[in-house]
């Protein structure tokens, strides 16, 4: 009975084990397809340490043949790569441990790896350990990246700490992730007691309650909060916030950036106060010139006027030598205003048309007179051929061989001063004149060459009093030349005397459109003009340039009104009939300015048009383009020059007084008030015979080249229109006389094209004329 019950147990335990064993059988080649394909180097070892199993993959990644490491200890193999005996897998399982990962470095021949080992425990089916499975992965790539990731960090971390500002990266929960040196120093902290603290804590602790303020504003999005001052560490600062989000837009990282701007804002206080200070200082200046200008105004217009009536030859001395003390005077206050200017930047070069020619002439004019006082010879030079109208600025210009002219005059006691003009370089639209004022004065010590063009600085303080001056003309010269965009330079030798050079850059003038302004500054035009019976409204508070300007329009037979505040001359203009108005810009109760504008709304509901003239001082240099813009038709610069005056209304009303512009009246006298013959000879000049018979004529010499019957023509036109005062196409012809005595036909053929644009404005005048205006004489 015994014996069946234990046979019957044997047989069904050995059914079991059959059981299993063909399970085992049918998984196996799948156990071995995995086991040879894994993507990771893997072996098995037994309890004994001993490998039973390997794969393709681990060879590869060990770099040898399985017969080098099957059946071997794992210590055994040379080099020991797959274990550390110290810390060996199987060993640590032994004593509980069921899964074990660990890095090794190790030298395969020529090349260092890395590895990621995986220990997993293999047991029997009565689960008892029976060995490992090692599963190996090369991880050498992803350690270099690892290293390179570490460099480069590395250098990232110097790099913030170098920067002088406080960086921060923060967390979202507003603890700290990372801080400079700088943000260290802020906090007066380690990384000890910074790195995991709370931000915002961090923040007002430093900077108290605006601070804390800042960091939950700066935290809640892209921020620059710009120059707040924190009143606890007595510092201004601008805070940057910058918000890094991760790939599903939460935030990630938030990166303050605290800057110190302390001395910056300071600085910036007090280039501000200095501001401030150059306005008051540069409007005291105008403010007083403005009250100097206005006695020297008033001294040189009466100067002027006196300078207008008989004189014997004492007398027109000492007006001589009056207007050019004056002038001096004048001269001298510019050059203070102008380089207070110049230092505040608010100088800006006016370009517009002149003519060079007429300049040097009127230098010349100026200074022939102070020359021949000290017995020296002065003269003017041109080397090339000097286009007559060009575009700079002249008031500058002027102002830079003025300064140098008068100086060579003031050091030189004998010899002589030349001024010469060079043209250095042309094309069609500019040129580059190199100007030149030689003198055989006193010359320069060589070792005082360099300070020459400093402000308020002369050779030395015995020249300074035995020949006067303040040491500004050069330095406002230098200035005035490079802003002009040139550069001037001086030669020189003590007791021989100096050359001060400099070049200019000037636009051309289009010459087939001649410069009007110097045809209309001939003396003939201003002294024969026809003013009579102009009604013109003087707005002028200062009662001598009252009686100066009244005086001088008074001898061209004018109807002066003078009015003494804006309020009057608003007033007087609404009220009366204006043929013209003379604006001073520095008037009570409303400037010139506000007077042209309120006017010019006005004419846009009357439909009638005032000309207006502003009077200003060169103080305010640039009222003239601004009188311009604003409206008014001229501008007269004080003090007030009788044939300055006479020229600006002259040019001013033939835009606007066509008709006047023609002397019919004074005509109309000559013939007795014939008003029957004025209209025959009216005809006869708009008619076209007139027209073939002087203009034809004098385009056929011009053709033909024959100068001397064009010179015979021009004085045979010009004796018939001057009937009629038409004092432009008298300007042209007498311009084209001058020319014909150069030989310059090239000149002749372009003022002929201007005399048949004038002759043409006038047969409309008096076609105009003789529909309107003949029988309402």
């Amino acid at each position: 009975m015994d014996t069946k019950m234990t046979e019957k147990c044997v047989f069904k335990d050995i059914r079991e084990m059959d059981k299993i064993e063909d399970q085992l059988h049918s998984i196996h080649p799948l156990l071995e397809y995995m086991f040879e394909n894994a993507t990771e180097g893997m072996c098995i070892i037994d309890d004994n340490r001993r490998i039973i199993k390997v794969n393709s993959k681990l060879l590869k990644i060990l770099d040898v043949n399985e017969d080098k490491i099957l059946d071997k200890k794992c210590y055994e193999i040379n080099p020991h790569i797959i274990c550390d005996l110290k810390e060996c897998p199987l060993e640590r399982m032994k004593k509980g441990e069921h899964y074990i990962t660990y890095e090794i470095k190790k030298r395969l021949m020529d090349r260092e790896i890395f590895l990621l080992i995986t220990a997993t425990r293999l047991f029997a089916i009565d689960k008892e350990l029976r060995g490992t499975v090692l599963r190996l992965k090369d991880i050498t790539v992803f350690k270099e990246e690892e290293k390179s990731i570490k460099k480069h960090l590395n250098l990232l971390k110097h790099t913030i700490d170098s920067i002088q500002d406080i960086i921060a990266i923060i967390k979202p929960d507003l603890t700290v992730e990372l801080l400079n040196k700088e943000g260290y120093k802020f906090f007066d902290s380690n990384q000890n007691n910074v790195i995991g603290k709370k931000w915002n804590q961090l923040i007002e602790e430093k900077l108290g309650k605006e601070g804390l303020l800042n960091c939950q504003v700066a935290s809640c999005k892209d921020r620059f909060i710009r120059r707040r001052y924190f009143a606890k560490i007595d510092k201004s600062m601008d805070w940057y916030s910058k918000l890094i989000f991760d790939e599903r837009g939460n935030i990630k990282f938030i990166i303050e950036r605290l800057v110190d701007i302390t001395t910056s804002v300071k600085h910036e206080e007090e280039i501000n106060q200095d501001k401030e200070l150059n306005i008051i200082q540069n409007e005291f200046l105008t403010d007083v010139s403005h009250e100097i200008r206005t006695p020297m105004n008033g001294i040189i217009g009466l100067v002027e006027l006196l300078g207008d009536t008989p004189l014997n030859d004492i007398q027109r001395e000492y007006i001589d030598m009056l207007r050019f003390t004056t002038d001096r005077l004048l001269s001298l206050v510019n050059d203070i205003l102008d380089l207070s200017k110049i230092q505040a930047g608010k100088f800006e070069p006016i370009n517009d048309k002149f003519n060079i020619l007429k300049l040097l002439k009127d230098i010349t004019h100026y200074f022939k007179l102070q020359a021949d006082k000290k017995g020296l010879d002065f003269h003017y030079k041109i080397n090339g051929n000097m286009p007559h109208s060009i575009i700079g600025d002249v008031d500058r210009l002027s102002q830079v061989l003025f300064n140098i002219i008068g100086n060579s005059i003031k050091f030189t006691e004998k010899g002589y001063i030349s001024l010469e003009l060079e043209v250095c370089y042309e094309d069609d639209k500019q040129i580059d004149i190199l100007f030149s004022v030689k003198d055989t004065g006193i010359g320069i010590p060589s070792e005082n060459i360099d300070t020459v063009f400093e402000s308020f600085n002369q050779v030395n303080l015995k020249v300074s009093r035995k020949y006067g001056g303040t040491g500004l003309g050069l330095a406002i010269s230098k200035k005035l030349i490079e802003l002009m965009g040139g550069e001037i330079k001086v030669k020189s030798q003590q007791g021989k005397g100096s050359i001060f050079f400099f070049d200019l850059k000037f636009l051309k003038d289009d010459y087939k459109s001649l410069d009007k302004q110097y045809l209309n500054s001939k003396e003939s035009s201003t002294e024969n003009i026809l003013f009579y019976g102009i009604r013109i409204l003087v707005a002028e508070d200062d009662i001598v340039n009252q009686r100066i300007i009244k005086s001088i329009l008074d001898k061209k037979k004018c109807i002066v009104s003078i009015v003494s505040n804006g309020k009057d001359t608003l007033e007087h203009w609404q009220n009366n009939d204006v043929d013209l108005i003379l604006m001073d810009i520095e008037m009570p109760v409303m400037n010139g300015f506000e007077i042209a504008k309120e006017i010019r709304e006005r004419e846009l509901i009357t439909g009638k048009y005032t000309p207006i003239i502003a009077l200003t001082g060169a103080a305010k240099r640039e009222d003239r383009e601004k009188c311009l813009k604003i409206g008014m038709d001229g501008y007269i610069s004080k003090p007030i020059r009788i044939d300055g005056i006479y020229q600006e209304i002259n040019s001013v009303l033939r835009k606007y007084r066509k008709i006047e512009s023609l002397s019919i009246r004074q005509f109309l006298e000559r013939v007795d008030g014939d008003k029957e013959v004025l209209m025959e000879i009216i005809e006869d000049i708009i008619s076209d015979d007139y027209e073939k018979e002087y203009l034809g004529n004098i385009e056929t010499c011009i053709e033909q080249g024959n100068l001397e019957a064009l010179n015979k023509n021009i004085h045979k036109f010009k004796g018939s229109i001057s009937n009629f005062d038409a004092y432009n196409v008298i300007n042209i012809l007498e311009t084209m006389d001058e020319n014909i005595k150069s030989r310059n036909l090239y000149t002749i053929k372009h003022l002929f094209k201007e005399l048949k644009n004038e002759f043409f404005d006038i047969k409309c005048e008096l076609k105009e004329y003789k529909r309107k205006f003949l029988n309402n004489l």
